[in-house]
């Protein structure tokens, strides 16, 4: 998919959001990050309406993460929805996530990789990462990888089962041409781009989100080549401009109001994004493997 010029941008927001696919999830265990608001919320509120096993929504805010299982109860009337404290900006609480997850949990069918941050400042986490590095790109594959062993069992408890990995991405990282000579040439490319000197010298927030959107995309087709011989799907999907979100909650007053106006104009509601992001989960079950490291926006690939 090449880049969209903003004419296109405009036109494919307003025109082209893929119909919620339904599928019957009997049996199946869904985990979607991120999910407390905005699409994460809105793409477990999907799930709900299609009888999985269970539902787990994982986000590191107790209070709001309790408030959007009871909302998901509420609304779809779908009963079986837990809250799991997530903070992927802390990687003791990845391995601790995963080893709960192990000991309660039979299986993984779904994965929706939706959580990240958009920081206004640069911070570093506990763990010496610049943190929309570390949440965005480096924890979330972490998670991805770390709990393969529940998908291959949904493929043992259900032979034929094609378990899905879905990193949340975005066409933002089409505004990335290039990186920089010092974190291509690096031997430590990750740390290149984490060193504050580089981050510095950037001074802008919204150009790390498009790096954090690249390395995803560029994670989603390391993993899906990794698991090329196995039923795992892995792909990457755009949920669009959505300004209802919550992931410009750092932004400037001034920023806010631009992506109000852009949200007016064409942007979608986190409701209509989530479509795309459920389809990228449930879409094409007969062929599956088109989807293998498919960046996916607009209702195509």
């Amino acid at each position: 998919m090449k880049r969209p010029t903003f004419s296109e941008t405009v036109r494919l927001h307003r025109l082209l959001t893929p119909p919620v696919s339904k599928v019957d999830l009997t049996g199946r265990t869904v985990l979607v990050t991120g999910a407390n608001t905005g699409i994460g919320f809105q793409t477990a509120k999907y799930f709900a309406t299609m009888s999985p096993r269970k539902i787990i929504i994982a986000c590191r805010n107790e209070e709001k993460g309790i408030a959007a299982v009871a909302r998901i109860r509420q609304e779809t009337g779908f009963e079986r929805v837990e809250l799991r404290m997530l903070d992927l900006a802390k990687f003791s609480s990845v391995l601790e996530f995963v080893e709960r997850f192990e000991k309660e949990e039979e299986q993984l069918d779904i994965h929706v990789a939706n959580a990240a941050v958009v920081p206004r400042e640069r911070r570093v986490t506990e763990d010496g990462w610049e943190e929309s590095l570390q949440v965005n790109n480096i924890s979330t594959i972490l998670l991805s990888v770390l709990l393969l062993p529940l998908m291959v069992k949904a493929i043992e408890n259900c032979p034929g089962s094609r378990p899905r990995i879905i990193i949340v991405g975005s066409t933002a990282m089409f505004n990335i041409e290039q990186f920089s000579e010092e974190v291509v040439s690096s031997d430590h490319p990750l740390r290149a781009l984490d060193g504050e000197e580089w981050a510095q010298a950037s001074g802008r927030h919204f150009p790390r989100y498009d790096e954090s959107k690249l390395l995803s995309f560029f994670t989603t087709r390391a993993l899906a080549h990794a698991l090329a011989k196995t039923p795992i799907i892995v792909n990457c999907p755009c949920p669009g401009i959505c300004p209802d979100t919550e992931i410009s909650r750092e932004h400037s007053i001034i920023t806010k109001i631009i992506l109000t106006i852009i949200g007016w104009w064409f942007g979608r509601t986190s409701e209509e994004g989530a479509k795309q992001v459920v389809w990228a989960a449930l879409a094409h079950q007969e062929d599956p493997d088109v989807l293998k490291g498919a960046f996916i926006a607009y209702g195509s690939m």
